[in-house]
Order: structure tokens, then sequence, then C-alpha cells
């Protein structure tokens, strides 16, 4: 099957609706004419069948005219885009995990690009990091959306108060992204999610508390018309 067009501003000059088996030209549509031409005898049988279905025919023009016509320009715009204008720019996070020994694994993860595989680099107060110093580099993975994800990792201590830096760069694109970490972010990021632990804990008890008493107070009504009544009733009144 092969569906194309040809166009000067928004005007179809050419349109090709082609059907082909087993290597062979089978039929062909005439966006003049509007009609169906057979290649072969055993394709005439089909060609007088959709020729008949005035929906069919309509809607064939149709789709050359307008839609094939839509793509094309998208495509040609596209085109003419260089690779700056078409790159996908990837998200970059810096962050360690706690591994089973003595040791933070920090982690560089470029997230989200498409097109050429980045450079990636860690530095440590500037200088930048290579195998002798333990750095692993990971193959490029795909994600689920079309884009591609790659990270670099070292082990460092818990203790390290240096400053760590990521970069990422992709020289076609030309986009540059730095991102910084160091022991005090960890610190801080700790002691802010501990903060709002204690702060949730402390909204959880005040409704426990504020529940109970009012679950009291409305018990307490509930009790009091039942116990004048007794008095009423045994009074006489």
């Amino acid at each position: 099957m092969l569906y194309g067009c040809d166009c000067k501003t928004v005007k179809l000059t050419l349109g090709v609706d082609k059907y082909a088996y087993d290597g062979d030209d089978l039929m062909s549509f005439d966006y003049v004419t509007g009609r169906w031409s057979a290649e072969t005898e055993a394709a005439k049988t089909i060609a007088d069948k959709w020729n008949a279905v005035t929906v069919l025919t309509e809607y064939t023009i149709g789709y050359l005219r307008g839609e094939c016509i839509d793509w094309l320009t998208r495509f040609v715009e596209y085109s003419k885009r260089g690779p700056r204008e078409r790159a996908t720019f990837p998200d970059v996070y810096v962050f360690t995990l706690k591994t089973n020994g003595t040791t933070l694994t920090l982690i560089c993860l470029a997230s989200g690009f498409s097109g050429n595989t980045p450079a990636m680099r860690l530095m440590r107060n500037g200088r930048v990091l290579n195998t002798d110093d333990g750095l692993k580099v990971f193959d490029t993975l795909p994600n689920d959306d079309d884009t591609f994800q790659r990270r670099i990792v070292v082990d460092i201590l818990p203790s390290d108060t240096g400053n760590f830096t990521c970069e990422v760069s992709e020289e076609d694109t030309g986009y540059h992204i730095v991102k910084h970490w160091r022991a005090g972010d960890r610190q801080t990021l700790c002691a802010l999610v501990l903060c709002l632990c204690t702060v949730a804990l402390c909204l959880v008890v005040v409704c426990i508390v504020r529940q109970r008493r009012t679950g009291h107070i409305v018990n307490q009504t509930d009790r009091c018309p039942q116990h004048h009544g007794l008095r009423d009733e045994t009074s006489g009144v």
C-alpha cells in the first residue's frame, strides 16, 4: 500500500493511492477522474466494486486533498528545523541511595532526552571523576514515552563534605545542564521530611482529640433528656 501527495502551497498537484501484491502493482487511484484502475486481471473485480462505492471515492479524494497535504506540510516544516529545535531536553536529577555497606551511592540521572546521547560527567570540588575514582557509566535505556535515560554513579562516604556537580550536555542541540549536590543538601532534606512528618502527626492527634471530645459532648446531650424525663415521671409532673 502506498499513500502520497504533492502540492504547491495548499493545492494538490499529485495524489497517489496504490496497492501491490507480492511485488507487483495491483491497482491504483486516479485522483483526477476519481476512479480505481486495475493493473492486473485479478484486480478488475475489486476495482469495479470500489468504483461503485461513492463514499469510498469521496473519502479517498478528501484524504489526498486534505489530510495528506496537512501531514506533508507538517513534515516539511519539521525537516526545516535544526537539531536544537527538534531536540527534547532531559530532566537531570542528582541524589543518593543508601547501600548495604558504609557508603552512599551518588547518582546523576538524565531522563527524557531524544536524539543523540548526551555527555555526562560528575565532579567533586571541580575535579572530574573517572573510573579510578569508582565512577560507573551505565548504558542508555528507553523510557515508555519514546525518550531515553542514562545515569552515572559513584560511591561516597556519608561524611564526605565535598561539593559534587553533575553536568549533562549535548553539542548538536546546545544544551548544558548543571546540577549540584553536597552532604548539607541531604541533611536539609532529611530535616524537612522529619519536620513535615512531625506536623502531620500533630494534626492527626489534634483531629482525634477533637473527634473524641465532640463524641463525648453528643453522648452527654443524648443522655440528659432521658434523665430529666425519668425524674418528671417519678415526681408525677
